[in-house]
């Protein structure tokens, strides 16, 4: 795989990764040093609306200029994620403790089932 062409600070340049939509595919190309494209992944299906021989581009050379930039950003994706469950843990740890609470004060239950 060809590497993307690089700016002089040594970053990802402006307009080298790229989502492209057609009528049938849609697929990441890189643009390389010399000038060339080549597709490095494809996308699931196209866009109907467009014709033939058309196509859309989007450059994502920025947004993957930040995730290289930041190697720790699936780090702090990863640990805001782990919060998350954790307090969902604590919230059902919490609604546990209250339903058995609760079936201790009312022993026989709802509708009269005995959960002893």
């Amino acid at each position: 795989m060809q590497n993307a062409r690089r700016d002089t600070n040594g970053n990802i340049a402006p307009g080298s990764v790229q989502l492209v939509t057609t009528s049938e595919d849609s697929y990441i190309q890189i643009e390389n040093q010399s000038g060339q494209k080549q597709i490095v992944s494809k996308m699931v299906g196209g866009n109907a609306n467009l014709k033939k021989g058309q196509s859309t581009s989007v450059d994502i050379s920025k947004q993957l200029q930040h995730i290289v930039a930041n190697p720790n950003i699936n780090q702090n994706v990863e640990n805001m994620l782990k919060k998350e469950v954790q307090q969902h843990q604590v919230v059902n740890q919490r609604n546990l403790q209250r339903a058995l609470n609760d079936t201790r004060r009312n022993p026989q239950g709802f509708k009269g089932t005995d959960l002893r």
